[in-house]
């Protein structure tokens, strides 16, 4: 008689996954993932690799594994084949893929919406009002080399029954690709996580990274190692691939994308340049400001008016002293005659719904005329925001505050600033999520106190 062991605790051995590969079944109505992996214990040296296949039913929403095809794939103790040990390796796996979801609360919350999480097996509507859904176990399972981060996210994009974006299809996903790859480059991706873990050696795609770090570093690995389902993010990177498309036609656009991946501020210098030109009213990116090789972000036209744009992303909690001082710096470099008239274009950017900042409203009541202190230099300020709302689909933009500066050296209006800073929205459906919301939110997914801002 052949005397069988059991795999050591959990505590004692680790699985892992080497790859995860979704493909599209040919029985209807499902889906397949083709894992390969390995166990190995703490206690020995020695490592065990397997091959499995897991089928996913699109009518129950589950995953279930054909303990059939599992394979051990190098030589392994026979005590291994113990259909216990190989159940046992396979319910690791399926934990794994174990969704969690987060939507907002129902009912009237006067302080925002309440957040509610599940971890359990989804239905339509739970997918559909759920702003976050994400497999967050499946960070301590799989291990995911670098090179491998840009097809591991068309894999997932095209055959993941389980990723999703509101408001957009599929394939829109799967379209964006052909864009953020090269604007975002696996390269840069694994930098962006060396710099916030602050290593010059080899961090991985599971490594921690905070919501205002690393946009969109995060997304991009998260995606591609299995763990973001639906984000807010995807919907700003599918709506910031089709501004990139309409720029590469545009004179300067190219220059413009090249340079998207060294500073977040390009990035939504990128974004709203995009939203313009797809309205017609861009006249001009990165123009000259008459002083030396000095530029302005773009200039829009409106009837008319042309006028320069100078684009401030600001993250800060007292925006009114970061816009006076920006002001006051850019006046000290326009020459003393100006051909047209300059804009700042402030948009305030949220880098966490937990963070103790000021509202929206206070900080937007807090920016008023007495930024333009003595200076005649910048005509009007304009305050903006950008966000996803819960019907999803493009980035929605709002622009709440006109500033008109009376002492200005080129006077403009407020009726030809908002034929260029238009809402591209009627009706919004909430909760609003700020770009960074959902992903910042992962990490502290325990967290039930957690809400989102309405």
């Amino acid at each position: 008689m052949i005397r069988t062991s059991l795999l050591p605790s959990a505590a004692e051995c680790q699985v892992r996954i080497v790859n995860l590969h979704f493909a599209h079944s040919l029985e209807l109505g499902k889906g397949e993932a083709f894992i390969r992996g390995f166990v190995k214990s703490h206690s020995a040296t020695s490592v065990h690799s397997f091959a499995v296949k897991t089928h996913y039913d699109t009518v129950k929403k589950l995953w279930g594994f054909d303990l059939g095809s599992f394979r051990w794939t190098s030589p392994v103790p026979r005590w291994l084949f113990d259909l216990r040990n190989v159940d046992s390796v396979c319910k690791a796996l399926a934990g794994g893929l174990r969704l969690l979801w987060m939507q907002p609360a129902p009912g009237i919350n006067e302080h925002g919406a309440q957040i509610r999480v599940g971890q359990t097996f989804m239905n339509e509507e739970q997918i559909r009002n759920s702003f976050s859904i994400l497999r967050g176990d499946i960070l301590s399972l799989y291990r995911l080399d670098w090179p491998k981060l840009w097809p591991a996210i068309e894999n997932r994009l095209t055959h993941d029954p389980e990723f999703w974006v509101s408001g957009f299809t599929r394939q829109d996903a799967v379209d964006s690709v052909a864009i953020l790859k090269t604007v975002f480059p696996w390269e840069w991706v694994r930098r962006r996580y060396r710099d916030v873990a602050k290593k010059l050696l080899e961090v991985g795609m599971w490594d921690v990274m905070q919501a205002d770090q690393g946009f969109p570093a995060y997304v991009l690995a998260r995606t591609a190692i299995g763990c973001i389902c639906k984000d807010p993010g995807w919907n700003y990177l599918i709506t910031l691939a089709e501004s990139c498309k309409l720029l590469k036609g545009f004179p300067k656009g190219n220059s413009l994308l090249q340079r998207i991946a060294k500073e977040p501020g390009h990035i939504h210098q990128a974004n709203f340049s995009g939203y313009l030109l797809q309205r017609r009213v861009l006249s001009e990116i990165e123009p000259a400001t008459g002083s030396g090789n000095a530029k302005h972000d773009m200039a829009a036209r409106a009837g008319d008016v042309v006028f320069d744009i100078e684009m401030k992303a600001l993250t800060s909690s007292d925006p009114v002293r970061q816009v006076t001082r920006e002001i006051e710096e850019k006046c000290r470099k326009l020459p003393s005659t100006l051909s047209r008239p300059v804009v700042f274009f402030v948009l305030l950017v949220e880098t966490s719904v937990t963070s103790d900042h000021k509202s929206s409203s206070d900080q937007l009541n807090s920016i008023t005329l007495d930024i333009f202190g003595r200076t005649a230099g910048v005509s009007a300020v304009v305050v903006g925001r950008m966000f996803v709302d819960s019907a999803g689909g493009p980035v929605k933009w709002s622009f709440d505050r006109f500033i008109i500066n009376n002492y200005a050296h080129h006077r403009i209006d407020e009726s030809s600033l908002r034929l260029v800073f238009e809402p591209n929205w009627q009706r919004l459906t909430y909760p609003l999520m700020p770009i960074v919301f959902s992903y910042n939110l992962t990490d502290s997914a325990n967290n039930k106190a957690n809400k989102v801002k309405s």
